[in-house]
């Protein structure tokens, strides 16, 4: 009845104190680490509710701690993580034979480097996270924070939490795997940690290790709360300080850390042997150093990185994730790693496999020369690498030196015939995502190398061929496109870039070319025959296409590329007619309005709107320059290349476009000059 009566007047005191922080709207801020102190005092006061409990025997203290501890980070570990894991039993070893209690102590490791804490449970578990590991530099520290633990339970704070918790959650002590490890991670109450400092020191001593390592773990836990106190300026940063905010609130809670410090100095002046035995270095600080050259290393800070990989390799030589922190560090440093690259791969081929994806990301962020000198250090360890070559292709390509590329695609095929296809079909991917971006040159480099890997694959040959149409190689573009005809499907698109690359090339040749591969041409294949021989003067073609058309045998939307073909022939009278004569067995069909509206602007008049680089012609040729500049900035960068207008509009057309472009480029200097003037 006692206990209910406390109980009740408890949470009568906890309703009263909500409802008067309502009203006075306190401006606090929410946080995790407002949640954890919640935690934290609750289960603080619950300890001092005025029960009286039977103090569990050793068996049933053990039994329930074992139990609790079988929920508790089964998680396999790593090697490094079993390394740590053992050097904590080493630990326990020496301190466990000098606590109060003779029970049976074991130590856990809790792999995750968010977990910046360290917690006993009832009957001897230990658990201490990595990331508390992690900020400790000297095995007295580490040993500290082992001992203080060690107290919690010698001195009865975990049983006597255990039973606290069972008897506010109405469970047997049987039961106690419904009772979360978080109840013990909160802390405790003042004096109890109070306790839990001033005996851990002293346990600590008897075990050999200097009370100055208790020191310096707690002005590092300081340090801790002064970085929680720190807003973060990233988002990356936001999502750590989070968690150390949760994570560091147990270091932080009461006592002070200040006030912990003082009393052990105080117990330092009283007793000076307690400090007088020399620290001890960390044994698996090479794992701990290794862990932060890598995090220096995806931070870009590689001369840190560096320095912090040759601290850790020092402590074990070859040890491989510092050997990977180094090789990296070193070849973002513009250093030759290939031995290191080459030590990594005797001992850990995973870390070297790292290398090589690291290497991959770098190629995506790094200038060309510095990805291939990066790329070409490690092939010399590993020359037939799949990986290393596809990148060294691409890196290759990139920066146009198209042969060595090649060389690079050749070797991968011939070394991987299985894979060579799944390659080319990834590189050709990337060359149509720099077409679609307007990066010709880079794109057609790619679309080549995709072509040395599998040399049937038509949509790399189609890239190819745009990419160079766009630069204005005609010839190549055509050679591209011829490879691709396929006689049982012939597409109008494809059949059209063919004949506009060859007559661009070869205008006089064009039309017999194109003849040689149709030899029994269809109606789309006539236009187009028919079309580029009007480059060379030939119109008879062209007049059989329209009476083709007059007797019902080629459609009339053919003779909207018939025009153009005239227009480009530069016979814009003929163009007209032919157009004319389209759009009158055809009104409103979109490709012979076009074709009409270029007939238009050719012959000097005003076309209609509908086109942005036709419109800013237009506006150009009505004196409003202003407009033109407009829409010519939506034209595509094909139109300021010289060779590629000439060869496929009409004079008219590209004189406009020269003039235009010849002001576009005035106007951008003119600026560029103003700003220089203003920032000199």
């Amino acid at each position: 009845m006692k206990m209910r009566i406390a109980l009740l007047l408890t949470l009568a005191a906890l309703a009263a104190g909500l409802v008067v922080a309502e009203r006075r709207r306190a401006q606090a801020p929410v946080s995790a680490q407002s949640l954890l102190y919640l935690v934290a005092d609750s289960e603080r006061d619950l300890t001092r509710l005025p029960s009286r409990f039977t103090r569990l025997s050793d068996k049933e203290e053990i039994a329930a701690g074992n139990a609790l501890a079988s929920q508790d980070f089964t998680e396999k570990l790593s090697a490094d993580g079993e390394e740590i894991e053992a050097y904590l039993g080493r630990l326990r070893a020496r301190l466990a034979p000098h606590a109060h209690r003779h029970l049976p102590y074991r130590f856990h490791y809790v792999p995750h480097r968010a977990f910046i804490n360290a917690y006993a449970l009832p009957g001897g578990h230990v658990f201490v996270g990595a990331g508390l590991l992690e900020r400790m530099t000297t095995e007295d520290e580490l040993v500290s924070v082992l001992a203080h633990e060690i107290e919690h339970v010698d001195h009865y704070h975990c049983a006597e939490r255990l039973q606290v918790e069972a008897a506010l959650r109405k469970i047997p002590l049987g039961a106690v795997l419904r009772i979360p490890a978080d109840v013990f991670q909160a802390g405790y109450s003042k004096d109890q940690e109070l306790e839990a400092d001033r005996e851990g020191v002293l346990l600590a001593a008897r075990s050999g290790y200097s009370a100055a390592g208790a020191l310096r773990a707690f002005r590092m836990l300081d340090e801790l709360a002064h970085d929680v106190e720190t807003p973060p300026n990233t988002p990356q940063g936001e999502a750590a300080h989070v968690a150390l905010d949760v994570l560091v609130g147990y270091f932080r809670s009461h006592p002070p850390t200040a006030e912990r410090i003082a009393q052990v100095r105080t117990m330092i002046a009283r007793q000076p042997q307690l400090a007088a035995a020399p620290e001890q270095p960390l044994a698996v600080e090479h794992i701990v150093l290794a862990w932060k050259a890598l995090d220096a290393v995806s931070e870009e800070k590689f001369t840190q990185a560096a320095a912090l990989a040759s601290r850790s390799l020092q402590r074990r030589p070859g040890y491989a994730p510092a050997l990977q922190a180094l090789c990296e560090a070193d070849y973002a440093l513009g250093h030759d790693a290939a031995n290191l690259y080459r030590e990594l791969l005797a001992r850990d081929p995973n870390a070297a496999a790292a290398i090589e994806k690291w290497g991959e990301e770098r190629a995506a962020k790094w200038p060309h020369d510095r990805t291939i000198a990066l790329l070409e250090s490690l092939l010399t360890v590993q020359p037939s690498h799949p990986r290393l070559l596809r990148l060294a292709a691409l890196a290759y390509a990139m920066k146009g030196d198209g042969a060595t590329a090649t060389e690079k695609a050749s070797t991968l095929r011939r070394l991987y015939a299985d894979t060579a296809p799944q390659i080319a079909a990834e590189t050709e991917k990337s060359a149509a995502e720099l077409l679609a971006e307007n990066d010709f040159a880079p794109a057609a480099q790619l679309a080549r190398v995709a072509l040395t890997l599998d040399p049937t694959l038509r949509a790399a040959q189609q890239t190819l061929g745009d990419a160079e149409f766009a630069q204005a190689h005609f010839a190549a573009a055509a050679e591209a496109y011829k490879a691709m005809f396929d006689a049982d499907n012939v597409d109008a698109a494809w059949l059209r870039s063919l004949a506009d690359s060859l007559g661009a090339a070869h205008p006089a040749t064009a039309s017999g070319d194109l003849a040689a591969i149709y030899p029994a041409p269809s109606a789309t294949a006539q236009v187009e025959i028919a079309g580029l021989a009007l480059l060379s003067g030939n119109d008879a073609k062209g007049r059989e296409v329209v009476q083709g058309v007059e007797k019902g045998a080629i459609a009339p939307e053919l003779l909207a590329r018939l025009g153009w073909w005239y227009l480009r022939a530069h016979r814009v009278a003929d163009a007209e007619a032919v157009l004319v004569k389209a759009r009158s067995l055809r009104p409103g069909d979109d490709e012979i309005q076009n074709a009409l509206a270029w007939t238009a602007l050719e012959e000097g008049k005003a076309p209609p709107p509908g086109d942005d680089v036709r419109d800013a012609l237009a506006a150009w040729q009505r004196g409003r320059k202003a407009e033109a500049l407009e829409r010519w900035a939506q034209a595509k960068p094909q139109w300021r290349n010289a060779l590629w207008r000439a060869a496929l509009y009409p004079p008219r057309v590209d004189a406009l476009a020269q003039q235009v472009e010849a002001e576009r480029v005035r106007v951008a200097e003119a600026a560029a000059a103003r700003f220089k003037r203003r920032h000199s």
